[in-house]
């Protein structure tokens, strides 16, 4: 894996992490919430949301990159690999 798309998913998992524990506080530790509370609710589960649809696509690229470079060695096409990575995910 190269050390930009490390990053990346480092990154987004970290992202995805920390939006959860917030939603996760604001959601059951907060007795009373008010206005403020609610809306950062709202925004914890909105990026959330698009870290996971960033997720999706990381995977999707690592397994294409997986897949490609490991038919390019074999000189084949491993698709029935990559199908079998991809509907494990």
């Amino acid at each position: 894996m190269r050390p930009f798309h490390r990053r990346l998913l480092y990154g987004v998992l970290a992202l995805l992490f920390l939006s959860g524990a917030a939603w996760g506080y604001w959601n059951d530790l907060v007795s009373s919430p008010g206005d403020f509370e609610i809306s950062a609710k709202a925004w914890a589960m909105k990026i959330h949301g698009a870290g996971a649809m960033a997720i999706l696509v990381l995977v999707g690229m690592l397994l294409t990159g997986m897949c490609v470079s490991l038919g390019a060695r074999a000189g084949i096409v491993a698709t029935g690999r990559c199908s079998l990575a991809a509907s494990v995910f």
